[in-house]
């Protein structure tokens, strides 16, 4: 005896719940995706000077998927060109740094000038651009047979 759709309803949960078991290496694929693109960004915006960032950009595996992202420090330099830092200005010898007493991380240039570099974005673009076609795929995936 059938009741109602819902042996239609149960059949198709069980599908997508087998069909979620596919997502995570969708995802972990998209994420070489995404690295990739990102360190082909950064190195079209000539932030390639020992290699040491750009190879810094990694995939680190979790419980839920992957996290793209930039390794342990040295190579954590790279983050600082998404989204812009101070630069001194050191030409003319050494330049003095000092705190001041409003605020943590307050400074004091003694007559040198900082200049701003702006940001140089790489990771935020290359997900961006890989975002509809991730989530069209783990639609695909999960929908799959259902």
């Amino acid at each position: 005896m059938k009741s109602f759709g819902f042996d239609d309803v149960q059949t198709d949960f069980n599908k997508l719940a087998k069909n979620a078991d596919d997502v995570k290496p969708e995802t972990k694929k998209y994420a070489i995706k995404m690295r990739d693109r990102a360190r082909a960004i950064a190195q079209a915006k000539k932030l390639v000077r020992s290699g040491a960032g750009v190879s810094g950009i990694e995939i680190e595996d979790t419980d839920k998927g992957a996290d793209v992202g930039w390794s342990q420090r040295p190579i954590f330099h790279l983050y600082f060109h998404e989204i812009g830092f101070h630069a001194l200005d050191n030409r003319h010898g050494r330049i003095r740094l000092s705190r001041n007493s409003k605020g943590k991380r307050a400074r004091v240039y003694s007559s040198k000038k900082a200049t701003y570099i702006s940001p140089k974005p790489h990771m935020r673009p290359a997900f961006d651009e890989l975002e509809p076609a991730y989530y069209q795929a783990i639609q695909k995936t999960l929908e799959k047979g259902v």
